[in-house]
């Protein structure tokens, strides 16, 4: 279905985001590795707080 909706002229999916949602992406917050390089994970609203700290 993807291959026909990519005639459209404004294609909703495309076969390429098929591919690519058939492999996870999203790294869970407990993900190996982001204690060993010391990051700490945070909430969306954190993460805005600081943005809007910073304009």
């Amino acid at each position: 279905m993807a291959g026909v909706a990519e005639l459209l002229p404004a294609a909703p999916i495309t076969r390429n985001q098929v591919d690519l949602m058939r492999h996870d992406n999203v790294a869970a917050i407990d993900a190996p590795g982001l204690k060993e390089l010391d990051i700490k994970p945070l909430d969306i609203d954190e993460v805005i707080r600081l943005i809007e700290q910073r304009a």
